[in-house]
């Protein structure tokens, strides 16, 4: 970064005893007037991009601004476009150029800089990055994740300061000006707020309604309030519909009770097989799977967080599906630190494998859950896989097993293949907690900490795979019941998207997912806002967990006052 950006303070030494707000302002605030007429102090008669008016006023056709005002006086402003908003810059860039940029953007949640404009005497200040460190705050807080703009060619430094590309595209003039299309994958951009977040803090005043700082959340949120509810009390608890965490309707295996009851002390009191080998071996039995494949640990979430890191690092470049389970998201961009795109999954239509298979060629890893979570969509991706060499490819199978005739992928054993079973979902053993990777993972397993599965889960886990009959049948009653409730919404006129799983979608258009969640939690049922997940999903979107029959009864009376 420039270091002359550090050596000029942000105000004059007559001002040195203020500093500049930052604020959110509309079309609707008294400073649009202020702006407009920046805007044409600035653009008609300093750039001369526009003719000079009589009125010394320019119209901004922006509705969402960060501006930072001194003593109520603006002196710089950035104008922001949102992902439903009509990008201005579609001007000025042709279309095929704007298609290229927005290759590995997720455009559902792309915004776009407009108009960064800054007085001219504050223009060498630490300003200049108060304002863009904003918009970018602010935009993350919205649920952005890439930004556009057009930058003049001779600050193309300050835009890379922060993380900024600059597509192969044509550049732009815009009157006598040239400018260059810029991207910016904000998962980069906190390079700023590592650079000068203090002295960005210690110079303005923040009155912008969304923290200074990302979230420092240590966790990917996963549902689960009804813990809050309950505590451990399973009386209260069984007086709950937890419907906002996947876990199986169905008990486990009788067989799995039996051994867990009748062996409760020696279990609680004795040290597991070290590496798991007994549960090894059962899963090889079962799966078919060579001995040497397979990796265990305690569920899918532990097995992601040990073997991410051994795979990829923070150079490397990730392809996303959106949406999308959301641990794979916090894992890449908050604890590697690495590169995240995004491949977008058609709501209705679903994964176009071909386009994908086009697209993750250029990256180190692309992660895939199938069926997907939180749409359901299943794919057969055994031809996908095969065809796509050069990359790594993660899978999640963690709904498969619902899903009649599913192709799983876990004996195709492939040097760039891993799949990854979780037994939560399928066999009802979230709480004892187990999953295993399967895949070329020698070199993986001095990773996975010794006593990893707990004794009593690796019993639990071995005795579930012999008993695959009542696990079908288990299963073959959650896909009735997930029908007959998909079926009874959509009689009531609701949309639904249905499922293959033990969970399906539900869109409500005069109730948003977050007021419907917390009016249900006070009766005792929790359902996940799956807006969060994507924004086209849209604000009234909900995730509905297939329960058992009386438990399903009472969620759609719930869901029916919402209509």
């Amino acid at each position: 970064m420039d270091s002359q950006l550090f050596t000029n303070s942000l105000l004059s030494r007559s001002q040195s005893n203020l500093k500049p707000s930052l604020k959110i302002i509309t079309q609707e605030s008294d400073l649009m007037e202020q702006i407009e007429k920046i805007r044409h102090d600035i653009y008609a008669k300093e750039l001369g991009q526009y003719e000079e008016s009589s009125t010394g006023s320019l119209k901004e056709p922006g509705a969402i601004f960060v501006a930072a005002t001194l003593e109520n006086k603006i002196i710089g402003y950035i104008s922001i476009s949102r992902p439903e908003d009509s990008f201005r810059l579609s001007q000025f860039v042709p279309a095929e150029s704007l298609r290229n940029a927005l290759k590995d953007c997720a455009v559902n949640s792309t915004y776009e800089f407009r108009s960064l404009t800054i007085l001219p005497e504050f223009r060498k200040s630490l300003l200049v990055y108060s304002l863009m460190f904003a918009a970018t705050r602010w935009i993350e807080n919205h649920g952005g994740t890439h930004i556009l703009a057009i930058g003049k060619k001779s600050t193309c430094q300050l835009y890379q300061n922060i993380g900024g590309v600059f597509p192969n595209v044509p550049d732009i003039s815009i009157g006598k000006v040239p400018y260059k299309l810029v991207s910016f994958n904000l998962s980069q951009v906190q390079n700023l707020i590592q650079i000068c977040g203090q002295q960005i803090k210690e110079s303005i005043q923040w009155d912008i309604d969304v923290p200074f700082l990302l979230s420092q959340e240590t966790n990917c949120y996963h549902g689960g309030q009804s813990w809050g509810e309950s505590g451990l009390d399973f009386n209260k608890r069984n007086q709950l519909i937890v419907a906002d965490v996947l876990d199986s309707p169905f008990p486990p295996s009788p067989k799995v009770i039996e051994a867990l009851k009748n062996n409760t002390e020696i279990l609680s009191m004795q040290s597991p097989p070290t590496q798991s080998e007994p549960l090894i071996e059962a899963i090889s039995k079962a799966r078919g799977i060579k001995k040497e494949n397979i990796i265990v640990s305690s569920g899918s979430s532990s097995l992601m967080f040990s073997v991410f890191p051994k795979l990829i690092d923070s150079q490397s470049k990730v392809l996303l599906l959106t949406p999308m389970y959301g641990e794979y998201e916090y894992i890449m961009k908050k604890i590697i630190k690495c590169h995240v795109d995004y491949f977008q999954i058609d709501i209705k239509k679903g994964l176009d494998l071909e386009s994908l298979s086009e697209k993750a060629k250029n990256y180190d890893l692309l992660v895939m859950v199938n069926p997907n979570s939180p749409l359901g969509s299943y794919n057969d991706l055994h031809n996908f896989v095969k065809k796509l060499k050069s990359t790594k490819i993660w899978v999640d199978e963690t709904y498969i097993n619902y899903i009649d005739g599913a192709k799983s992928l876990e004996t195709l054993h492939q040097p760039n293949l891993y799949v990854c079973k979780s037994m939560s979902k399928c066999y009802a053993l979230s709480g004892v907690r187990v999953g295993y990777l399967a895949g070329d993972v020698k070199h993986l397993k001095s990773f996975i900490p010794p006593w990893s599965v707990s004794l009593p889960a690796q019993v639990a886990a071995i005795e579930a795979l012999q008993d695959e009959n009542y696990y079908s049948q288990m299963l073959q009653k959650v896909h009735q019941n997930r029908i007959q409730m998909e079926n009874k919404l959509i009689e009531k006129g609701f949309e639904v998207l249905q499922g293959t799983a033990n969970f399906f979608l539900v869109f409500f258009k005069q109730h948003t997912a977050d007021e419907i969640v917390k009016t249900c939690k006070k009766d005792g049922v929790f359902l996940r806002n799956a807006s969060t997940f994507d924004k086209r999903l849209g604000p009234g979107c909900i995730r509905i967990a297939v329960k058992t029959p009386q438990e399903n009864i009472k969620l759609l009376e719930l869901l029916s006052k919402f209509q």
